[in-house]
């Protein structure tokens, strides 16, 4: 009920969205053509200034008549123009009028970037009410998009330019859009602060007018008197100077005869008749003049009289609204109070339930690590060192790689816990990335020996990155790992290291059997990416390369993937110079 009371007071002043388009009439289709045929012939002169106004006059025409569609492309034209020959006043004024008009179709996004660019014109042009306006229009604009912690950041900036020039209108309007705001937010008691500072500027406002037209009226009264006044004396200056020249003209004449001297004698006293029925003309017209005036003071009265009512009313009925609308909110309040409260709870429940989950996996990992490991080492020894038929060399081989993916399995969920139990800070420092990827060449060459498969370092001693050591081993060593999982016999598995100014990238492929674009986007996500046999059919868990994507993001690095069916498979490890520098 609020917000619909804000929108009443604030209709004068910011767009009321769409509204009920009107066919152009006679003379406005026939300004539109005039227009048009003027931007023609000024085009043809290159006068792109000239031309640029005559399409603001046909958008103009089509926004008188809500046509707001074609009012834009025609300002948008114009635009162009004010460009083409930086008129920058004419482009923060157009950009303005755009910005109005895409929010009143919808395009809200465009009107934001329109006054952005107003409002950037009238700061280089250090126009404060103009950067007010076009921060108020900013506002109005992010509350469609329902950004209001946006808005109320341009609302105070546009507030406290208002209070260092004190425009009262200008803060009035402010502290308007900035109740609306709080109250689209559900900040309710913001609300109702900013609309006490509203109203009272409001009332402040409307008393000044009504003293001001107090003061018109009585300084336009004053200034008729005057006039009247200085005309009835006029007039009584000519009839004493008739009366003057009759004066003399008899006592020329009085020497002639006695019947001249009659006559003369009586046409002063028709002369002096004459002045007295004037006067009383002047008299009866005054008269009629301060009634007529005393009728308009009364009738002026009581439209202020009655503004005043309306006023009180108003602010009586606004207050009903605000009294029920802080009962309905400490209601809600409280009803969010204890359903926050009940959230809190599940919460803690929550984090105790993963932190048991959590030291649940380090523990059984941790466990599982040295037997298997130990186990793997003596199978190694085992095939490697003593004769057998081939077949029971085949199913120890087939042991033994059971055994390398469970501690494959082991180590992943045991740094996945680690990582999820610490949430420790990556440790920054340079990476000696050749001896980091010949330290894994060597704990996995057994493996890919097995399968005949070439690991190729194309690393030198020089190359460096800066990054956690521990977390690329993991990463490299699970890449390496995979890769050697996915490549068939007689392959090859090749690590490279590129740098430039955007930063380092360290690149794992191979020319193993590849991936279509549905698995390549479920690898990162652990609840679409399910483990595939390897190509000698080894077993998996799927867990490495969710773990590769955290740790990698962890150190501010990024990780890419490219690859097709039939055609290897390349993972790109991505280090930019700007994260986590010493």
């Amino acid at each position: 009920m609020l917000r619909v009371l804000l929108a009443f007071f604030f209709i004068l002043i910011f767009w009321s969205g769409h509204a009920q388009e009107y066919p152009l009439s006679k003379s406005d289709s026939g300004i539109v053509f005039k227009s048009l045929e003027k931007y023609e012939a000024l085009i043809a002169k290159d006068d792109f200034r000239g031309a640029s106004g005559a399409l603001n006059d046909v958008a103009f025409v089509y926004w008188n008549n809500n046509h707001y569609a074609e009012a834009a492309t025609y300002y948008e034209k114009s635009l162009v123009l004010n460009e083409r020959v930086s008129n920058e006043n004419g482009i923060a004024m157009i950009n303005n009028n755009l910005g109005m008009l895409y929010a009143d179709i919808g395009r809200y996004e465009e009107s934001l970037a329109a006054f952005t660019k107003t409002l950037a014109a009238r700061r280089a042009s250090n126009e404060p009410a103009g950067v007010i306006s076009a921060l108020v229009n900013i506002s109005v604009v992010l509350n469609n998009l329902h950004k209001y912690s946006e808005s109320i950041k341009h609302l105070s900036e546009a507030i406290d330019i208002a209070r260092e020039l004190y425009d009262k209108h200008q803060m009035r309007s402010v502290y308007g859009m900035l109740s609306e705001t709080y109250e689209k937010m559900g900040e309710v008691e913001k609300s109702l602060q900013y609309f006490e500072l509203y109203k009272s500027f409001h009332e402040d406002i409307q008393r000044a007018e009504i003293k001001g037209m107090n003061r018109e009226l009585a300084e336009e009264r004053l200034e008729k008197q005057v006039l009247e006044a200085d005309k009835a004396k006029k007039e009584i200056e000519l009839l004493k100077q008739q009366l003057e020249i009759y004066e003399k003209e008899a006592q020329l004449q009085a020497k002639d005869s006695i019947n001249q001297s009659l006559y003369s004698n009586l046409s002063r006293k028709e002369v002096e008749i004459e002045l007295l029925e004037r006067d009383k003309e002047l008299t009866a017209m005054a008269a009629a003049a301060r009634e007529a005036e005393n009728k308009k003071l009364q009738s002026q009265k009581a439209y202020l009289r009655n503004s005043l009512i309306i006023t009180i009313l108003a602010v009586v009925v606004i207050g009903i609204l605000i009294l029920i609308n802080i009962f309905r909110s400490r209601k809600y309040n409280k009803e969010l109070l204890l359903k926050n409260e009940s959230i809190e709870v599940q919460r803690r429940e929550l984090e105790i339930a993963n932190e048991t989950k959590d030291r649940i996996f380090s523990i059984i990992s941790h466990d599982l690590r040295s037997p298997i490991g130990s186990l793997e080492g003596f199978f190694f020894y085992v095939i490697d060192d003593f004769e057998m038929s081939d077949d029971l060399r085949k199913a120890l081989n087939s042991v033994q790689n059971q055994l390398t993916n469970s501690a494959s399995l082991v180590d992943n969920l045991l740094n996945w816990s680690r990582s999820q139990i610490k949430k420790e800070e990556p440790h920054i420092e340079e990476v000696e990335v050749a001896k980091l990827v010949e330290e894994t060449f060597r704990l996995l060459r057994h493996q890919a020996t097995t399968k005949q498969i070439e690991l190729i370092s194309n690393l030198s001693p020089t190359d460096r990155l800066k990054s956690d050591t521990q977390m690329v081993n993991i990463v490299v060593r699970n890449l390496v790992q995979n890769a050697i999982k996915f490549t068939p016999k007689g392959g090859t598995v090749v690590v490279d290291f590129e740098t430039d100014q955007k930063g380092d990238c360290l690149k794992i492929f191979d020319n193993g059997i590849g991936m279509d674009e549905q698995k390549i986007a479920s690898l990162f996500n652990i609840s679409t990416n399910h483990s595939t046999l390897g190509t000698e059919h080894e077993m998996g868990s799927g867990l490495g390369l969710i773990l590769c994507k955290e740790l990698i993001e962890k150190v501010g690095g990024l990780i890419e993937v490219s690859s097709q069916p039939g055609n290897g498979t390349e993972f790109s490890l991505r280090f930019t110079k700007t994260e986590y520098q010493t």
